[in-house]
């Protein structure tokens, strides 16, 4: 049994028309299917498959344990060290670095003033203002 896809299908009814009018019979199976996507035939896998796997490519990744959030408003902008810094959201080493580096200099008059840190913007001290106190 031959399959023909869908834009061959004028082609062979044209040639059974044609055959018919010649006096032979025409003795055809037709069967359709639909076409697969380019990504099937080079894959050989259905689109359903690809984000199945792609699940389990996700879970076998080793993820980094979850940091243990510190309680709002506990975190000193101007005492805390490294460690504790790097326990709020939005801070990491390179983070912590840059507002011990910038207090050695200039002392935190108000949380606002973090924002003036290499490193933190709006979103990120939004992100962390609630964990910090001056």
């Amino acid at each position: 049994m031959k399959i023909v896809h869908l834009p061959h299908i004028a082609i062979v009814l044209f040639l059974a028309l044609a055959l018919s009018f010649s006096g032979l019979t025409p003795c055809l199976t037709v069967e359709t299917s639909f076409a697969k996507s380019n990504k099937e035939k080079k894959t050989g896998k259905s689109k359903k498959e690809e984000s199945k796997a792609k699940e389990t490519k996700k879970s076998k990744k080793s993820k980094k344990p979850a940091k243990e959030l510190p309680a709002p408003n506990s975190i000193s902008i101007n005492k805390a060290s490294k460690e504790e810094l790097m326990r709020v959201p939005g801070i990491g080493p390179k983070t912590a670095d840059a507002i011990i580096a910038y207090r050695k200099e200039n002392s935190f008059s108000s949380l606002e003033d973090l924002i003036k840190v290499k490193g933190i913007g709006e979103k990120s001290f939004t992100k962390m203002k609630k964990y910090l106190k001056k």
